[in-house]
């Protein structure tokens, strides 16, 4: 078995784009869009226990909150979702609020639906786990 040791990888054709051979070797993904641009692990409120590219948490009111990024996105076509732990028996679901999706930030809500699927109740939940995949500008 080798070990490869490497501070810096630079692709050979785009000095920031690697392309990666998928497992079954008929397919490849390009290794800089694969990777999470952002992510957090708050507690409730706005503790933060750790997270990548995450310069502030603003708690904007209870399962109310808005991601502030160290590093902006290049758009608003980025990706992101997360997790809530809870021992709850209600669906648990994080929803990003449409209107507040921006290169800088995202602000979502996290909450309980009843067991009917017809109400949004925003709670606050101990763990809150979020990610974003995207082009950072």
């Amino acid at each position: 078995m080798s070990t490869l040791l490497l501070n810096t990888l630079t692709g050979k054709t785009s000095a920031g784009s690697i392309v990666v051979t998928g497992e079954g070797g008929s397919t490849t993904t390009n290794l800089q869009q694969g990777l999470n641009k952002m992510w957090c692990n708050q507690d409730n409120g706005t503790t933060i226990n750790q997270s990548l590219n995450l310069g502030s948490l603003t708690d904007n009111g209870t399962g109310d909150y808005t991601h502030n990024y160290t590093n902006n996105f290049g758009n608003v076509h980025y990706a992101g979702s997360g997790s809530l732990n809870t021992g709850s028996t209600y669906s648990n679901i994080i929803v990003v609020k449409s209107d507040a999706h921006a290169v800088g930030s995202i602000r979502f809500f996290c909450g309980n639906v009843n067991a009917n699927g017809e109400t949004f109740t925003k709670t606050d939940f101990a763990d809150v786990m979020y990610h974003i995949s995207g082009d950072l500008a």
